[in-house]
């Protein structure tokens, strides 16, 4: 028997109907891949931007939007003028630019805000107003206010008052000659 390989001849082999089924399914999902690849590269859909990175940090679109929207509400309720839509848009965004500074330098002294402080505040903002928080939330939502949002801002301003009281601390050196 000759066991050289040009001279050795492979029996002939059938596919059997499991490995017909193996080779259907790949070459199916091999073309429903393809599809869905194509499919979603036509339909890709911007979800936010980014409009400003804060060191490690960002600023989004929908975050500028939302606050343009909430400081246009407040200047309505004050009757305040409202500059001109791009003289806006970047003071908002300077302001949520400092507001993510101000956040990373809480962040990084361990500044924390709990939730009951920040309910807290708004317990004392509702009561200024003759109103209990429910009331106080509702009064906010009539007049097209996110109550989530105002939330956010409330929380913002405790933790901004907490960084600036622990600057304030940590700048102040009482000498022996001034005890």
């Amino acid at each position: 028997m000759n066991l050289k390989p040009e001279s050795y001849k492979y029996p002939p082999c059938r596919p059997t109907t499991a490995s017909r089924r193996i080779r259907l399914t790949s070459v199916v999902i091999c073309l429903l891949g393809t599809l869905i690849a194509g499919h979603s590269n036509a339909a890709d859909v911007v979800l936010d931007e980014i409009v400003a990175i804060v060191n490690d940090g960002v600023v989004l679109q929908s975050d500028l939007e939302a606050e343009v929207f909430f400081l246009t509400l407040q200047a309505k309720s004050a009757r305040q003028t409202i500059p001109p839509k791009a003289e806006l848009d970047k003071l908002v965004l300077d302001r949520l630019v400092n507001r993510e500074i101000q956040r990373q330098r809480a962040n990084q002294a361990g500044i924390e805000v709990d939730q009951a402080a920040v309910n807290r505040a708004i317990e004392k903002v509702a009561s200024g107003n003759n109103m209990n928080s429910f009331e106080f939330r509702e009064q906010l939502q009539s007049q097209g206010f996110n109550y989530s949002h105002y939330r956010d801002s409330i929380a913002h301003e405790i933790l901004l008052s907490r960084l600036v009281r622990r600057e304030v601390q940590d700048s102040i050196t009482v000498t022996e000659k001034e005890i």
